[in-house]
């Protein structure tokens, strides 16, 4: 409310109580004039003075002036304590002089008629003229006495009413500058309402973008994921073939180491032949069989020089083999810290594995508490179907009602609007009325007891209102809950029946607010006075709800949160996982481009064991040769076939050695073929637990090759007749060699060492150029190792003892004797 309104309801009050007061002084007027024509006018004339009737009308002011705007005036208040003091003798004769004035005529007759009158008239009138002055002055009293009493009751009448006028105005102003208030506030309020809704539905849009992004990147660990696995299979595959070249260095170092053994000591037997051949030179000049030494002599040096070529090429053999040995060794050391990693990883994960198995222990136990809550949930649900069936039913019922309401609504919303245009007009024909001030105290007065009422009815209606708002959400909130549970428990049967339940809650819901907005709407139109405690209802719905999307927006920006910290540590660790599979594409290439080499060397390899082959089969044939005739041998023939069957021993006891260097590498190959096996069905089963404890995806499909390999080791002996087994590791003397072959040669081979230590025996106590070794060959034929010598004078040890039997597991009804 304005100054200026305020002012002229203050005038219009004024003016009433001017009026008021003028009619009063009217009154009284007309009391004290009809006072003074009924007295009696003395007999004596005498001439007052007339100016003081005239001085105390002008000072004195009616009191209709009081509320005049000349507020600066108070010269009527400092006139009030003179009129209350008790001894002011003036006032008699003003009253006195006009009355005498009046009856002058008279005592102008009197006097002017004395001269004639006898004495006794005079001084009878002058005693009544006495009595009469008295008489007048006894009235004069009485009247201002009265006078006074009813100014001392005018002017307390008249401060209650500007008390009683300044108590209403105030309860307006505050009860104008409430409204106010209240309607700033509500139209604040609404416009906070709308601009979070505006926000929360942006944070709704982000919520669901967000959704989107965290769905992209699950889809895109899950590939990484199989990438990952992918990548560690063949990390596993490059360790067995690493671990492969590693033996085949390892088993042609050793044959290095053999060979250059078996170079130095030719060349010692080299010095010794021709050391011997000095002598023999010595004994020869006295000798007849000089022709024969010398065709032997040439021919022992066609093989000197023989050995010798074969010497240099075993030193330039020896050279590429140290150069290969160093890369080797330089490619061990990097896998052997790979390995060293590989088994901290191993120790990392085992510690895993066992969290993941206390992980799984608590899963079953919630597994079972879960199963036994959808036991209890199924039949939960059944009788929520029939409820549900129910509802349908009443939701056709409702959605019809729900059409009436809300073009009730709609027509309420209009009618709300015409009346808050009616309220406004109220509130200018308020503030016009409001100018009136007696008819405003009256109101003010009779407005007192129903504005209490209203407060009170007010009061409880706001009770009642939260009352019910705290039932309504309690209500809700079981009924969500309940819902919730429902849409879970359905959720299996089918998405179509879980959309179909969440659009009817959401239907129900709408028809519950509905029907309290058909309640708020009925109770508006009951009343125009409950306007402002619908307003309120509605505040306080609007605050409620503020309160529960603020909730729910900070629940759904926790989860943001939580998202993008999922999604970073998962970024991070594929990044990890990217490098991790780099290094190892790369290790990989290194590996293939050294087994390709290795493949290249053990090519050549295999090529001058063919040319080795080839020349122990010229020597055999050699040796052979001289033996069909029956001529005596000479000294160097012995000397020589010794010495070969000294180098066929040594080969054949380098190729039993090679072999049973081969038995330990296939039995370390099936152990660790073992412990790989147990580490991927770790892995398999560490890759199910963390799938089980954040989403079900398809598990990576065992590998068949791994399959294969376990098919491979489950063989109980070497003699197993499955068809094209596949070999963990091959040397290069296994390619293309049967199983069966492979067995019966390790059996030929091993008796063969046994029967070489016991010739080795023998020869001791024996003279060595009559020995010869018995062919043993394999069922192949892959390789011819016997060495034929003359059969006239050479003593053979019996090899018919239990020392020389030998019993096959894993051969049926053969006896291999030697």
């Amino acid at each position: 409310m304005s100054e200026d309104d305020r002012a002229a309801k203050a005038a219009r009050a004024k003016a009433l109580l001017k009026k008021r007061q003028q009619k009063k002084a009217a009154d009284i007027a007309a009391v004290s004039s009809s006072g003074v024509v009924s007295s009696v006018s003395p007999p004596r004339t005498f001439s007052p003075p007339l100016s003081e009737p005239v001085e105390e009308d002008k000072n004195v002011r009616d009191l209709g002036d009081i509320f005049a705007k000349d507020t600066s005036d108070t010269s009527w208040l400092s006139s009030l304590p003179r009129i209350a003091s008790p001894s002011l003798p003036p006032p008699p004769p003003a009253q006195v002089v006009p009355r005498v004035t009046a009856s002058s005529p008279p005592a102008a007759s009197v006097s002017s008629e004395h001269p004639s009158s006898p004495l006794p008239a005079s001084t009878a009138l002058q005693a009544k003229l006495e009595s009469l002055s008295k008489e007048n002055e006894r009235l004069a009293q009485a009247s201002f006495a009265a006078e006074r009493k009813r100014v001392e009751e005018l002017t307390e009448n008249l401060q209650n009413l500007q008390d009683d006028t300044e108590i209403a105005l105030q309860n307006e102003r505050q009860t104008v500058s409430l409204l106010v208030t209240e309607k700033a506030h509500l139209t604040a309020e609404l416009q906070k309402r709308a601009d979070f809704e505006s926000k929360v539905q942006d944070l709704e849009d982000e919520l669901e973008s967000e959704r989107v992004k965290s769905k992209n990147h699950v889809s895109e660990v899950q590939r990484l994921q199989e990438v990952v696995s992918e990548a560690l299979s063949r990390a596993e595959v490059s360790e067995a073939k690493e671990k492969e070249i590693a033996d085949h260095y390892r088993e042609q170092e050793r044959q290095l180491q053999i060979i250059s053994a078996s170079s130095s000591e030719l060349r010692k037997e080299a010095d010794e032949s021709q050391r011997k051949l000095r002598e023999l030179e010595e004994q020869i000049q006295s000798d007849d069989r000089v022709e024969r030494l010398e065709s032997s002599l040439k021919h022992t040096q066609d093989r000197a020089d023989e050995l010798e070529f074969q010497l240099t090429k075993l030193k330039q053999a020896h050279t590429s083999l140290k150069s290969e040995r160093d890369e080797l060794e330089f490619k061990i050391s990097g896998v052997s810290t790979k390995e060293t990693e590989w088994t901290t990883q191993k120790s990392l994960l085992e510690e895993s594995l066992a969290g993941t198995r206390e992980k799984l222990s608590s899963s079953e136990k919630a597994l079972d508490n879960s199963s036994q809550e959808n036991a209890r949930l199924q039949t939960v649900v059944r009788s929520h179907e029939t409820s549900i069936e129910e509802c349908k039913e009443k939701l056709v019922k409702a959605a019809s009602a729900l059409a009436t309401i809300t073009r009730q609504l709609q027509n309420a919303q209009n009618e709300l609007k015409v009346a808050n245009r009616r309220a406004d007009d109220a509130e200018k024909t308020q503030k016009s009325l409001q100018g009136e001030g007696t008819n405003l105290m009256r109101a003010l007065d009779e407005m007192r007891p129903k504005i209490v009422e209203l407060t009170d009815t007010k009061l409880e209606l706001a009770e009642r209102v939260e009352s019910l708002e705290h039932t309504i959400r309690s209500r809700d909130s079981v009924i969500v809950q309940l819902e919730n549970d429902l849409e879970e428990a359905r959720h299996l049967n089918g998405e179509t029946e879980a959309t179909w339940k969440e659009r009817l809650a959401e239907q129900e819901k709408r028809h519950k607010e509905a029907q309290s907005g058909a309640s708020d709407i009925q109770k508006a139109y009951r009343e125009r006075e409950e306007e402002l405690d619908t307003a309120l209802a509605s505040l306080r719905n609007l605050e409620a709800q503020r309160a529960n999307s603020h909730q729910e927006a900070s629940r759904r920006l926790e989860e943001i949160e939580l998202l993008k910290d999922q999604i970073q540590s998962q970024g991070e660790e594929l990044d990890a996982l990217r490098h991790e599979v780099d290094a190892r594409r790369k290790a990989h290439d290194e590996e293939q481009d050294f087994l390709d080499r290795t493949q290249n060397e053990i090519e050549a390899l295999r090529a001058e064991l063919d040319a080795r082959d080839d020349e122990i089969e010229h020597l055999r044939e050699a040796v052979k040769s001289p033996s069909i005739s029956d001529a005596p041998r000479s000294l160097d023939d012995e000397m020589l076939s010794s010495i070969r069957q000294q180098h066929a021993i040594e080969i054949s006891a380098a190729t039993s050695q090679i072999r049973a260097l081969e038995n330990t590498i296939f039995d370390k190959d099936t152990v660790n073929h073992k412990l790989q096996k147990q580490l991927n069905a770790a892995e398999e089963r560490l890759a199910q637990l963390q799938s089980s404890s954040r989403r079900p995806f398809s598990p990576v499909p065992a590998r068949p090759a791994s399959r294969a390999l376990e098919n491979d080791l489950r063989r109980s002996s070497f003699g197993s007749h499955r068809p094209n087994p596949a070999p963990l590791s091959r040397t290069v003397f296994d390619h293309n060699i049967s199983p069966e072959t492979m067995h019966k040669r390790k059996v030929s081979l091993s008796m063969l060492k046994a029967r070489i230590d016991s010739e080795v025996k023998t020869t001791t106590h024996s003279q060595p150029p009559s020995r010869a070794l018995s062919p043993v060959q394999s069922e192949s034929g892959s390789r011819r190792s016997s060495i034929l010598g003359p059969h006239h004078h050479i003593h053979r040890p019996q090899f018919l003892d239990e020392s020389h039997v030998f019993w096959c597991h894993s051969c049926h009804d053969d006896l291999v004797i030697l």
